[in-house]
């Protein structure tokens, strides 16, 4: 038991690093566009960015937390990379359809396209990645996230500073994190997981997946929303100071997500050998932390976070440091969504998920506009926080329920 606490723990900690440096070095894109383009190129980019990822995440289809749950073999490797490839195509036809609809301008439309590629070759990296956590291969999958962090980020910076021009910067970013693909993920895979995939008696695997894609795409659309009223309501320049500010919900998201996506097996092990006890304590554990990490994270904004974003800035930001404490707090919030949609997983609550995480996101649609419209970008954080605390109750019932009922049924066995 020891050991396997461990190893979790060991492999926990080598990819929430990976993932944090990886993420810290995208998250600086975001810093590095205000430092050399301004705040308008960082509202563009913002946009760019969260419209490509709703896309992004279609062509993963929810299926990694699958495979990885996935203890007893049902769909081979072949079936999970065919099904990647077919939503991939599926996302680029759903993409090139929906870009035009926006009224954004042709500039803005073509970084889309460019950025698109750059977030495909993020859900290669998925399935390969998720090979090589079967495997235990951590080490390779930290190193391999400090290479895609670092190399890609030199080549979109030096891009920007010569050129000015966001799109030569997304393609040079795009095709060094191609390379990193190559080296370290498919020279390591080659010999035991050859990249082969197949369309056959993948029906089955889609049709599964279908309700984890759907709750995939939560998430970034709620994202979206905020921004894109945002946008509308106040421009581009504002929405790049807000998204300076709010690029805290995407490192801290992340970085819970790194966790969630290594405990989900030991959950799913637990849950199948009937340790329902177990699961529940370690809720307990995952509350706490959340709810410590979220206190701690307010706390540190409101000491250090006008010193920190005017260096990160320059003193521009600080007009809107008002934003930053509830932004903390959607994150935290965010966090805990992610968790319940991830564990209702191995509890084979599929559907249950995406139902309650869709209602969430509805009540977000439905207050975004008008509360931003009366409140100004601090309305778009209460239109946030009122849709994921609505969306944590609605996950949350289900999760207990299945777990009490399933521990009565334990303790009166």
């Amino acid at each position: 038991m020891n050991d396997n606490i461990q190893k979790t723990t060991k492999n926990t900690l080598l990819n929430t690093y990976g993932t944090f440096v990886y993420f810290f070095f995208q998250w600086l894109t975001t810093v590095l566009v205000v430092r050399i383009s301004g705040y308008a190129d960082a509202g563009v980019f913002s946009i760019v960015v969260s419209f490509t990822n709703i896309f992004a995440f279609l062509s993963r289809y929810g299926i990694r937390y699958f495979q990885l749950s996935d203890n007893n073999g049902e769909f081979s490797q072949y079936q999970y990379c065919g099904t990647y490839v077919l939503m991939t195509l599926v996302s680029f036809a759903a993409f090139s359809l929906s870009v035009f609809f926006f009224g954004y301008e042709r500039e803005t439309v073509i970084c889309c396209f460019a950025y698109i590629f750059f977030k495909y070759l993020e859900t290669s990296t998925y399935y390969l990645f998720t090979l090589l956590q079967k495997r235990d291969s951590y080490v390779v999958i930290a190193v391999s996230y400090t290479l895609k962090g670092v190399i890609p980020l030199a080549g979109f910076v030096g891009a920007l500073y010569m050129t000015k021009r966001l799109l030569f910067a997304i393609i040079a970013m795009t095709v060094l994190y191609l390379i990193t693909v190559v080296f370290p993920d498919i020279y390591v895979l080659r010999r035991d997981h050859p990249l082969k995939f197949t369309f056959n008696e993948i029906y089955p695997l889609v049709k599964k997946c279908f309700p984890l894609m759907l709750s995939t795409l939560i998430i970034p659309y709620m994202t979206f929303v905020v921004r894109f009223v945002i946008e509308r309501l106040y421009g581009e320049e504002q929405l790049g100071y807000y998204s300076s500010i709010s690029m805290v919900v995407v490192i801290m998201t992340t970085l819970a997500g790194s966790v969630w996506v290594v405990i989900l097996p030991d959950i799913s092990e637990k849950y199948s050998s009937g340790r329902y006890a177990e699961i529940k304590k370690e809720f307990y554990f995952i509350y706490a932390g959340i709810a410590a990490v979220t206190v701690l994270a307010v706390v540190a904004g409101k000491l250090l976070g006008a010193p920190v974003f005017k260096l990160i800035f320059t003193d521009g930001i600080l007009p809107y440091m008002y934003l930053l404490p509830p932004v903390i707090v959607s994150s935290g919030l965010l966090t805990l969504s992610a968790f319940y949609m991830a564990v209702l997983i191995p509890l084979k609550k599929r559907v249950t998920m995406l139902l309650c995480a869709a209602a969430g996101s509805a009540v977000l649609t439905v207050a975004a506009y008008p509360m931003t419209k009366a409140f100004g970008m601090q309305g778009a954080n209460y239109a946030l926080l009122t849709g994921l605390i609505s969306q944590i109750i609605f996950l949350a019932i289900p999760t207990h329920l299945a777990l009490r009922n399933k521990t009565e049924r334990e303790d009166n066995a």
